[in-house]
This record gives C-alpha cells, structure tokens and sequence, in this order.
C-alpha cells in the first residue's frame, strides 16, 4: 500500500511509480475517467501511464498529482488536520485557560506558544475565550497591572464555536469563510484542540 501523498510528491518534486499513482487516485476516489478528465488527457493514456506502459511528460504528472492534491483536501477532515498541526508545531494541539486563571497567565501562554488566542474552559466545557485583541482592548481602558490582574472570567467573551474531529475540511472552511476567528475541536464532546485560520490556509496549500 501507497504511503506517500500527492502532496509530498509536488513537494519534493520526484517521479512516483505507475503503481504509487494508481493506489494514490483509488484512495482519493477518483475513477481514471474521473481524473483523465480533470487532468485534459484521454482515459486510455491514464491506463497506459498506471501500468507503466509509456512515461507522462513532466507537466502532465505535475497536472496528475494536482488533481490528486485537490481531491486529498474534499476528503481530509478536521482530525486529518489536527493531527497535522501537532506534528508540525511539536506543540500539544490543545492551549487553554482555566475561567479563574489570571490575564497574566494567558498572556504568558500566548507569548511561549506564539498564539493570539485561548478557549476558557471548566472540565471538558467550553466557558469563553480569550484574545489578544481583547486584552489589547482593556488595556486601552485601564492599567496594565490592573488588566493582568483580572481573572480570565472578568473578561472573556463568548466560546468559539465548535466542531466534530469527525466533521469534513470542507465544514471547516465554511465555518472560516463566515468570520470566525477559531473553531474549538470536540471528540466525543471533549476539547482536543483549536483550529484557526492559517491553520486550515497552511494545510489546505498545495
């Protein structure tokens, strides 16, 4: 079985095998009709380039792994990126704050992981949330050691909104495309991470 993906292909960029593209177009669904189509080549030259029987010019396989790319992305999920994102960051996918922690300790949490936001959470409940806008804001009206003072309770704002590990990419987008600036992810109704806009552009990138 094929473990490379068309986007580690496009990355690198080297020649994969007949075999690699023929299990890399079943995994994503497509039909060779489907993907000859996409593509601009006749069906009968994929199944000729599947069985090694001729050798695709360079733009032909970069076309090829593109159609492939873009049909990865339909069938990623929210799980497909998170784990994604704690394999890249090396970083526990999931940063929060507690409703009686202090400012302080959220600033601090946004400083070390490079975040500008945090869900307040009280168990596995999602209580608020927290930016760096927000307290940009408060300290606009009032001192700083004030602000930092303050618990978390004080001046969160309402909790993201969420969104099933299990639930497509594509949900996903559309939740970003209407404004949002975070989703929280759920797994069985329990908090296991944060997606965010340049999450889902770094990921969706071919």
């Amino acid at each position: 079985m094929v473990s490379v993906t068309g986007r580690e292909l496009l990355t690198e960029f080297r020649v994969p095998s007949p075999k690699e593209l023929q299990e890399l177009r079943k995994k994503v669904g497509l039909t060779q009709a489907e993907l000859a189509k996409s593509v601009g080549i006749s069906q009968s030259l994929v199944a000729r380039i599947e069985k090694g029987q001729v050798n695709p010019s360079i733009s032909t396989l970069k076309r090829i792994l593109k159609v492939i790319e873009k049909q990865q992305q339909v069938h990623s999920s929210v799980g497909d990126l998170i784990k994604w994102k704690g394999q890249s960051s090396k970083l526990n996918p999931l940063i929060w704050v507690g409703p009686k922690d202090t400012v302080r300790r959220a600033v601090i949490l946004m400083r070390r992981h490079g975040i500008s936001q945090l869900p307040v959470l009280k168990g596995n409940s999602s209580v608020g949330s927290i930016s760096e806008g927000l307290i940009f804001r408060q300290l606009m009206s009032m001192e700083s050691q004030t602000v930092f003072g303050l618990s978390v309770q004080e001046i969160m704002e309402a909790p993201f909104p969420t969104i099933s590990i299990k639930a497509s990419l594509e949900l996903a987008l559309s939740e970003i495309a209407s404004g949002v600036e975070a989703i929280l992810v759920l797994d069985d109704n329990r908090p296991v991470g944060i997606i965010t806009k340049i999450d889902v552009i770094a990921f969706t990138k071919i």
